[in-house]
């Protein structure tokens, strides 16, 4: 296990969805992230939805991804 850090949350991840190339992550209901593992090994976020469902992309599409 490895904790995600992700504009100020915090999340357990595991091994396995960290080998994956597409994942999504729920931080609690607040958001739900759909990250992706560029050919650099690098995360970027690729996609997000608020807890009310609404597309929410744009206010987290520059922030940076910490795996720990």
């Amino acid at each position: 296990m490895k904790t995600l850090k992700f504009d100020g949350m915090e999340v357990a991840i595991s091994d396995e969805d960290l080998q994956q190339k597409i994942f999504d992550i729920d931080f609690g209901g607040h958001i739900k992230v759909q990250f992706t593992k560029q050919d650099n090994g690098k995360y970027i976020p690729t996609n997000a939805m608020n807890g009310w469902g609404d597309n929410c992309y744009q206010e987290i599409a520059d922030k940076e991804v910490v795996i720990e």
